[in-house]
């Protein structure tokens, strides 16, 4: 004859067995990708020069009067925007050279180069350009000449994110002593068609 059960003895038979705790396991650590990297890339059209050509080389033409004065009403614009340049590459004509000049007075303190690449470039030579800068310089400003610096812009820029108002405006026309102000996520090696955001373009006639 067997002996019954109680009710105690009976529950723990029906309890699922304890199982000996292990430590669990660590979770692997996940690696954070970095952001991608932001450059910001500063165009700046020479000013208006001496159409002489009589008198002087085209790389020999000075700023004329007109030129003096718009390069002097965007270089206060410059000295109080958000992006300032860590480099500025200008061409070596004197027309640039003269624009520097009045540029220097926003950054004083940024390094400066003298470029033949820039002289009378393509946008295809200024792209190239750009991308041999090193990824340590974050914001990069060129000072240079059309069509070369509206033809960079428009190829550059993708419309679909740029500031409309700038983006329409610069398409219109990219005068003298005008600056377009570009955004480019990634790296500078990989610059190329529509890898850019349009965030300003600004003309001597809109401080006027």
């Amino acid at each position: 004859m067997t002996k019954k059960k109680t009710a105690t003895e009976t529950k723990k038979a029906a309890a699922p067995a304890k199982t000996k705790k292990t430590p669990a396991k660590k979770a692997k650590s996940v690696e954070k990708k970095a952001p991608p990297r932001k450059h910001f890339l500063i165009l700046m059209r020479h000013g208006k020069a001496s159409k002489d050509y009589d008198l002087y080389e085209d790389i020999d033409r000075p700023l004329n009067k007109r030129g003096k004065k718009d390069v002097k009403i965007m270089r206060k614009q410059l000295a109080v925007s958000d992006v300032a340049p860590d480099v500025i590459i200008c061409s070596p004509a004197r027309r640039v050279t003269e624009t520097y000049e009045e540029i220097y007075r926003a950054f004083p303190d940024v390094p400066a180069f003298s470029s033949k690449a820039l002289y009378l470039a393509t946008a295809s030579d200024l792209m190239e350009l750009l991308r041999q800068v090193r990824e340590d310089v974050s914001n990069v400003m060129l000072i240079g000449h059309n069509p070369g610096l509206a033809e960079l812009a428009e190829i550059i820029c993708d419309g679909a994110y740029s500031d409309d108002e700038a983006f329409r405006r610069m398409g219109k026309k990219f005068p003298t002593s005008a600056v377009a102000v570009l955004e480019i996520t990634g790296n500078w090696a990989d610059v190329k068609d529509n890898s850019a955001r349009l965030i300003a373009f600004a003309r001597p006639v809109d401080y006027k």
